[in-house]
């Protein structure tokens, strides 16, 4: 057997549905990989079949080399992605080269001979999703959010291709009832897709600590997942933030620094800051040491997701307090975290202080061994960078022109960008040679190894930039709002903030405007969370009294409309007649149909075979009497399965129809013996 047949049928293709499916998924993963000049070959590819007439044998045992040289070519082409890899992107890079494959292996299918035309669409389907997949592993959401609805959509519309469809429809209105249906169907699909994605979008971080937690089998506070955060901040391809538009937080009376801090770092290792948020030592945490009763400007900030439990607040805070917390932990040693454990809504307080020059409880002064920590440059980095460090710190002598002087040089030298091209050797030694674009961990990370160069202590810091307001004295906190920046220490001053990024790539220019459909579900989770706050704030008196009059007034509606008088009528499915007496009238009608040499072959509804004769100009039937058959099938249908407009459901319309047919069927076997025909009458085969 040839390894490639040519057919004499027309050329065979999947749906327009299947396509398009295919072509979204194929521009939603180009899209999302630094636009990967194989997707389009392959999306060309994918065109031919449509043209050509060559196909590849179905069972022809030559397939499966072809498909893996296929597979070959695609991985060899892809190797200059592999030789980039590091450690912390394999499970990124290993998902893309899986998208890759599923790419290539819808390509071969399409070009694979088929017996049936829907007998290739629930494979392509499939790996039209895996190619989808691979695309959504990136930590840039904005596309995903047009593309996933409409693929969603695309693939309802496809899959009822692939499914047999019936040979004939009952009659026009039946139909036309099948045709509301399945739009109705389509559309529920559509918004269980929206919300399902939404959902995922919206509790991803939820979805992967509880993920962590059965993989881990530890609900410890030390065993943390820091939502929209880095855990363990990486120098990568990709800003390790989430990039979902999830609300985090939400702040009331706040007018501080827009840096809210998570947690801090002071050692750097091969393009990952430690110590992991795993490996921190988190003490109780008590009113003392938290300076929960320091006096000044208290504002609230309520926690909206049920994360891991670390509280953001500005570096010059002077105490935090949480009456809702169950449990207090923190790392005084590192730069925290500071952990409140507790059931949603939590909120807890931010103490800021009255005079600006005063320093927060977690802006002290190093100890020595600290100190040392924060000037350490590893071995690991480019001794060119000391060399740039001190171009940019001469002449200088005081620790705040030299982070100035810091600032400027990388806002001059350097761009921002969500993505970059990690290379080999230490991340961040080419970001600072090369002179790269990269998102704020770069950059933050420069500004430290740069400022350690030149003697002033500093560490690398997560959290999130405060930027959106949500009505007069409220600001939320999405999970796109994740930043990093610097803190640098200034003896006599203390910890300072160092924000090195450049203005376009802070989350107030980079952040995603939310669809309006999340903003609606917002607004419905704050109307439905003010009823929440409100009964909780009820006495038991007062909750019984109100619970007491709902009873009350839901018994008063069952009462009053049991005394409303009703109108009783039979249900649409309640034959008035029997089921013998129906039979009997589709038997007199198939009789009828032979005697006029006219049987009704299997599978043609009676509608159908009499609309094909009533349409027949050579037809040696009368009009008036198929026109009147075609009365009677229309009435049948009616009685039998209540689908024409004019059927009510009441007993005495359907007694009237029932009628109706047996005075119809009547007239027209009347007919049948006036016309000459009837002695030609075929007998019924019994």
């Amino acid at each position: 057997m040839a390894a490639i047949t040519k057919t004499n049928k027309r050329v065979q293709t999947v749906p327009y549905q299947v396509m398009i499916a295919v072509y979204v998924a194929f521009i939603a993963m180009y899209t999302s990989d630094d636009h990967n000049i194989i997707l389009p070959i392959l999306g060309i590819l994918g065109m031919l079949p449509f043209v050509v007439p060559f196909r590849l044998p179905q069972d022809n045992p030559l397939v499966w080399p072809i498909r893996f040289v296929v597979y070959g070519v695609l991985i060899a082409a892809n190797s200059s992605r592999l030789a980039q890899i590091d450690s912390s992107a394999m499970l990124g890079q290993g998902m893309d080269n899986l998208g890759v494959i599923a790419a290539g292996e819808i390509s071969v299918r399409l070009w694979r001979q088929s017996s049936e035309k829907a007998s290739e669409i629930p494979s392509i389907l499939f790996w039209t999703g895996v190619v989808f997949l691979a695309a959504c592993q990136v930590h840039e959401l904005r596309y995903t959010r047009i593309y996933a609805p409409i693929l969603f959509f695309l693939l309802m519309l496809a899959f009822p291709v692939y499914r047999s469809r019936p040979a004939h429809r009952l009659n026009t209105q039946i139909g036309r009832f099948a045709t509301y249906c399945r739009v109705f169907f389509v559309l529920i699909a559509l918004a269980a897709g929206f919300a399902v994605f939404e959902g995922f979008t919206t509790y991803q971080n939820q979805i992967t600590q509880l993920g962590e937690q059965i993989l881990n089998g530890s609900g410890d506070p030390t065993n943390l997942d820091v939502s929209g955060i880095s855990k363990s901040p990486t120098l990568s391809d990709s800003f390790n933030a989430s990039g979902s538009t999830a609300r985090m937080l939400r702040l009331f009376d706040y007018d501080g620094d827009p840096h809210l801090r998570g947690m801090a770092f002071d050692t750097y290792n091969r393009g990952e800051w430690q110590p992991a948020v795993s490996a921190r030592q988190l003490v109780s945490a008590t009113s003392a040491n938290l300076n929960s009763e320091a006096i000044g400007h208290r504002c609230i900030a309520r926690r909206l997701v049920q994360d891991d439990g670390v509280a953001f607040f500005p570096l010059n805070a002077i105490g935090l307090d949480s009456e809702d917390a169950t449990d207090r932990h923190a790392d005084f040693e590192q730069g925290g975290p500071v952990v409140f454990t507790g059931a949603l809504p939590l909120e807890y307080t931010i103490v800021l202080p009255q005079d600006p020059d005063k320093r927060g409880f977690f802006n002290q002064d190093p100890d020595g061994n600290e100190t040392r920590f924060d000037l350490v440059v590893p071995h690991d980095i480019d001794p060119k960078v000391g060399l740039i460090a001190k171009e940019i710190g001469a002449g200088l002598t005081t620790p705040q022109a030299k982070i100035n002087a810091v600032e400027d040089y990388l806002l001059e030298n350097n761009s921002y960008s969500l993505k970059t091209q990690v290379g080999h050797g230490d991340p961040l030694s080419s970001f600072i040679i090369e002179k790269k674009s990269a998102d704020c961990e770069y950059f933050a990370s420069a500004a430290v190894m740069l400022l350690r160069c030149l003697g002033v202590p500093s560490r690398f810091v997560i959290g999130y930039y405060a930027h959106e307001s949500d009505g007069p004295g409220v600001t939320i906190i999405r999970g796109d709002d994740a930043h990093a920046w610097t803190e640098s220490w200034i003896k006599g001053v203390g910890w300072v903030t160092v924000d090195a990024t450049p203005g376009d790539g802070r989350p107030d220019k980079t952040s995603s405007v939310p669809p309006f459909y999340v903003r609606w579900q917002e607004w419905a989770d704050d109307r439905l969370q003010i009823v929440r706050d409100w009964l909780t704030q009820l006495t038991p008196v007062q909750l019984g009294l109100l619970v007491g009059t709902i009873l009350v007034g839901i018994g008063a509606f069952i009462y009053v409309r049991s005394r409303m008088p009703r109108k009783r009528t039979a249900s649409r499915t309640a034959y008035t007649p029997s089921e013998a007496e129906i039979q009997i009238l589709a038997d007199r009608f198939e009789r009828w149909l032979k005697d006029r040499h006219i049987p009704c072959p299997d599978p043609t509804t009676w509608h159908e075979h009499l609309s094909h004769h009533v349409s027949d100009p050579e037809g040696d039937h009368a009009p008036e009497e198929l026109t009147a058959a075609l009365r009677f099938v229309e009435h049948y249908y009616a009685l039998r399965f209540g689908s024409i407009d004019e059927v009510d459901s009441s007993r005495g319309d359907r007694e009237e129809i029932a009628s109706r047919l047996k005075r119809e069927l009547d007239t027209l076997e009347a007919l049948d013996r006036k016309t000459p025909a009837a002695k030609e009458r075929v007998p019924l085969e019994r």
